[in-house]
């Protein structure tokens, strides 16, 4: 028995892994302005990964029950369609990420470790299948499976949890904007501070806080 044969071979589009933006940065510096085309792309990853997580949970409900192995086999080579969709995702990532803002270049930076291992996971699982479908009750092989299940989960959830900052940051930006937050006013100066200002003091012009 033969299962998918090199559906991962978009793996090397995804290396090498680049360095982390930490925290300081993303909060901290002078960025450029969110770019819609890599929300746009994270958020398709992200619809690609929720259906990853299904093929996971599958997969793993199967090594539970004990499924046959051509259930397992049907389960892997779904996973592997739906990986290789996700690698074609990140075969356009050339294209936005000199467009990315710092927290989206966060972003695309955490979810690459992950989905590498998810596909290193697999490949051993297809492995397992390929070489001995009497294998599928090793510890070896559910360890795998578990590890799939778990990336299957935090994978999307992380891709979420960035596309929600970047929305709440853009919602603060616009209220910020509309209450005017960023502009300096002078008020009026008080008439001890005019008298002040006649007598070579300081004051006049005092800028609101």
């Amino acid at each position: 028995m033969k299962s998918q044969k090199n559906i991962f071979d978009w793996r090397l589009q995804i290396l090498p892994d680049r360095a982390p933006v930490t925290a300081v940065r993303v909060l901290h510096a002078e960025a450029p302005p969110d770019s819609e085309q890599v929300s746009a792309w994270l958020a398709a990853v992200e619809a690609q990964a929720i259906i990853l997580s299904v093929d996971a949970f599958t997969l793993e409900a199967y090594t539970r029950s004990g499924a046959a192995w051509e259930s397992h086999s049907a389960a892997v080579n779904r996973m592997g369609e739906h990986l290789s969709e996700l690698g074609r995702q990140f075969a356009k990532l050339p294209e936005v990420q000199a467009q990315a803002s710092p927290w989206q270049r966060a972003a695309i930076n955490r979810i690459r470790p992950l989905l590498k291992e998810l596909a290193e996971n697999s490949e051993k699982v297809i492995q397992y299948i390929n070489d001995d479908p009497k294998q599928l009750s090793l510890d070896q092989y559910r360890d795998y499976i578990e590890a799939n299940a778990d990336l299957s989960v935090k994978l999307p959830a992380i891709i979420s949890d960035f596309l929600k900052y970047g929305d709440t940051r853009q919602r603060l930006k616009s209220l910020a904007s509309t209450l005017d937050l960023n502009v300096t006013r002078k008020r009026e100066p008080r008439p001890e501070e005019r008298n002040a200002a006649a007598n070579g003091g300081v004051g006049a012009g005092i800028e609101d806080d």
